[in-house]
């Protein structure tokens, strides 16, 4: 197992911003993983995978991260020939292109997401607003692999426990750590998973923007017009919302965890002054 010490969390994150963790901890398989939660007793501990949706605050130090990076990049093709497992620290991307080669897709959609397949399942990550979902990974999910705290011991759970709703899923609980997951696919040419892939790039070209650093979708739910509003305020400086997108914040350069903050904290006020509901997609860490 890997170990590091002071490491500024700025270079784990896509937005990157964030402040220096004394310990952090890349176990390399579940052995090692289940020796080092024992070992950190009932001291506080982070979880991070590819460090997307997640803001990090820079004023502040963490004891103790582990990092799921190296846990398990497994790719595997079941005897049941659509059915495929996939380790947490896989990449969406390696997934799909491990897919299509044997003929299989459906989640072309999401190989523009920064995320390791650990938190896709952990925000079941899709494609569409809350009000118009197009997909979800837990269309695909059978069941997944989990190391529960409790028990301290690898398990499965199926898809049917896993409570998954829009951006939203069991694993928020902090009773589990993500090892894996089995998706069901869907038998596909290799000409369609191509356009699928294509006509998503040129999309997220049209409609994503990328600074120095971003999250992704900043909120789960929000008013279009209030975050254009939100937009046009003399605040905008370290940290901006994307001209092509106003629930996408964007890190200048040397954006602080205050810059972003004070923008989320002005959305939040102007939805509730007009009642309307506003909710984060994005992690924070105080």
């Amino acid at each position: 197992m890997i170990h590091k010490n002071n490491v500024k969390l700025s270079s784990m994150t896509t937005f990157r911003v964030g402040g220096i963790a004394y310990n952090v901890y890349y176990p390399e398989n579940y052995d090692e993983l289940i020796e080092l939660v024992k070992s950190l007793d009932k001291k506080p501990y982070w979880i991070i995978g590819g460090g997307s949706n997640l803001l990090i605050n820079d004023a502040h130090t963490f004891d103790n991260v582990i990092c799921t990076k190296n846990l398990d990049s497994s790719m595997i093709q079941t005897d049941q020939m659509n059915v495929f497992y996939f380790g947490a620290s896989c990449r969406i991307q390696h997934i799909i292109s491990f897919s299509n080669s044997y003929g299989y897709g459906g989640i072309e959609e999401l190989i523009s997401l920064p995320a390791t397949f650990g938190g896709i399942i952990y925000m079941n990550a899709g494609i569409g607003s809350k009000n118009k979902q197009i997909f979800n990974i837990s269309d695909y999910v059978i069941r997944v692999k989990v190391l529960n705290l409790s028990k301290m011991s690898v398990q499965w759970i199926d898809k049917n426990d896993c409570h998954f709703e829009y951006r939203h899923s069991v694993f928020h609980n902090n009773e589990y750590i993500i090892l894996g997951a089995e998706l069901k696919l869907i038998e596909q040419p290799i000409e369609e998973s191509k356009r699928r892939i294509d006509n998503r790039r040129k999309r997220c070209k049209e409609t994503q923007e990328y600074g120095k650093g971003c999250f992704g979708s900043c909120c789960k739910e929000y008013s279009r017009r209030i975050q254009k509003m939100v937009r046009i305020l003399p605040i905008h400086k370290k940290v901006s919302q994307s001209s092509k997108n106003a629930n996408w914040l964007l890190n200048n350069g040397d954006a602080s965890f205050g810059d972003a903050i004070r923008i989320i904290n002005i959305s939040k006020l102007l939805h509730k002054l007009f009642r309307k509901k506003f909710e984060l997609e994005i992690k924070i860490w105080y």
